[in-house]
């Protein structure tokens, strides 16, 4: 954002954040920071709904929000919720209440969303971020509802996920234990959440931990309030020292406030385990707060990083783990993307899209390496379980439905897989044009080195220059060209132009 007021508003598990920024030139001033303490988590963690008396509590603090945003003025802002509300059954009816009672409409991120902020925001905070990714380092988001957990290993994502044991959460699992059986329960529950992690990372070598989340300003609080790197060797020591001690007894002894107290062992937990599982002793943090994060994410003012290239790394990480076809994936990586951009006028969709197709060109075979006579109903099980910071569920589930149907099967013999809210023309037309890109290199021996698309009044010609005879190319596009005909209502072909 280059001038002007932006706000954002934060919904937590265990507080509600606002912040209003000002910006001048590109250069952001903050004008006014407010937290509310609200634990929504409490309600969600354990009743598995937010009590109507927390939703009115909830309005109320919304309210003196907005109050003070219209006291400046402020035009533009964003309302975001986490784990607190995404996990809750009846979140809608908050959302529905809360745009009622102040007129905020809340958006809900999904754990991946939420992950791929942090993850832009660590890119753009760490000054010498271009060292760090060369080797491999593990970021952990260690929050009240959630730990998300990103591994990188030489600019390739290898591990990404959101486990449920953030530091509220744990402790409303185990509250009914006595203190120190609530130390044990916590190792052991998180010991189990982390063994994927652990498994992981004995394949690479770690060199870099860092950490974010609201349970930082803990840490913070004990260790060197100004410094942003830490030894794990003094959480532990912390750790056996209020190993018995109860909330009340932490609070008058150390001074904390007592919402921190109450989840300072699984703070303290969570911390040690991910860190043993790294086998390094110096961990960093991020000191700015996820309001700061959201509000330079959504007012763009983070600079622009190669992160497409981190996914397509990561990607094709997981391929050569699923023993894929490297250059076939390529092959109809670049012919859709040919097909997309010449063909705009015809499919009138935004590049977002385009990012979609991709996606599924490199993952569209991984289902052959558990069995090919099914191949891409074995792609869509594994895409459905696969997760990046920056493809959010919403995405994946329309990249795992290209996957699914890039065979000549009919499109509406397969809506039960089609979630509620997505668009089935949208599928066809992706579909339509997927199948296209995938025929021109059907046996897989990339005879087609290029093509050009000529567009007539009725149809369109996909000229191939050809290294070799393509009669499977060939075959394949007649058949899977049929659905492209169908949906866009224009004939296409393939014509042959031989390099000599």
């Amino acid at each position: 954002m280059k001038n002007g007021l932006f706000g954002v508003i934060n919904i937590g598990a265990s507080a509600f954040r606002m912040q209003i920024s000002e910006f001048v030139n590109g250069e952001q001033r903050l004008i006014e920071y407010l937290i509310k303490s609200l634990p929504l988590g409490k309600d969600t963690f354990t009743k598995g709904y937010i009590t109507l008396e927390t939703v009115k509590k909830s309005a109320d603090i919304l309210g003196g929000f907005q109050n003070k945003m219209s006291e400046y003025k402020v035009e533009k802002y964003v309302a975001v919720a986490t784990s607190g509300l995404r996990d809750a059954v009846n979140k809608d009816f908050f959302i529905d209440y809360i745009f009622k009672k102040t007129g905020i409409q809340l958006n809900v991120l999904d754990p991946y969303e939420e992950l791929y902020i942090r993850f832009t925001a660590l890119m753009n905070e760490i000054e010498n971020f271009s060292d760090v990714e060369k080797g491999g380092f593990l970021f952990a988001n260690v929050s009240s509802g959630n730990v998300a957990i990103v591994v990188s290993f030489q600019k390739s994502i290898i591990y990404s996920e959101a486990l449920p044991f953030g530091s509220l959460r744990l402790n409303e699992i185990f509250r009914d234990v006595d203190e120190r059986g609530k130390v044990i329960a916590f190792r052991n529950y998180v010991d189990n959440m982390l063994a994927e992690v652990k498994r992981i990372i004995g394949k690479v070598n770690i060199k870099f931990v860092y950490f974010t989340g609201s349970t930082v300003d803990i840490i913070r609080f004990f260790f060197k309030e100004s410094s942003t790197e830490f030894n794990i060797n003094d959480v532990r020591h912390l750790l056996e020292k209020i190993e018995g001690l109860s909330s009340e007894e932490i609070v008058e002894n150390y001074g904390l406030r007592r919402s921190q107290a109450d989840i300072l062992k699984a703070v303290l937990v969570t911390y040690s385990k991910i860190m043993k599982i790294t086998g390094k002793n110096k961990f960093y943090i991020t000191p700015t707060t996820f309001p700061h994060k959201l509000l330079m994410y959504f007012s763009k003012s983070y600079r622009k990083k190669s992160y497409g290239k981190y996914i397509e790394n990561s990607l094709l990480y997981y391929g050569k783990k699923f023993e894929f076809d490297k250059n076939h994936a390529l092959k109809v990586k670049e012919n859709v993307r040919k097909i997309f951009n010449e063909l705009k006028d015809i499919h009138n969709l935004p590049n977002s899209y385009l990012r979609l197709l991709e996606i599924a060109a490199i993952t569209h075979d991984f289902g052959y390496f558990i069995n090919p006579s099914n191949h891409e109903y074995n792609s869509y099980q594994i895409l459905k379980s696969l997760h990046l910071p920056g493809v959010f569920e919403r995405d994946m589930e329309v990249v795992s439905l290209v996957v699914l149907l890039h065979r000549e099967v009919e499109v509406d013999d397969y809506k039960e897989y089609f979630p509620p809210d997505v668009d089935i023309f949208l599928i066809k037309k992706l579909v339509a044009m997927f199948r296209v890109a995938d025929s021109l290199d059907s046996g897989h021996k990339q005879k087609i080195a290029d093509f050009i698309v000529k567009k007539e009044t009725d149809i369109v010609k996909v000229v191939a220059r050809t290294v070799d005879y393509i009669f499977l190319e060939r075959l394949s596009f007649e058949k899977k060209s049929k659905l492209f005909e169908n949906v866009f209502g224009v004939k296409i072909e393939l014509e042959e132009d031989p390099i000599k």
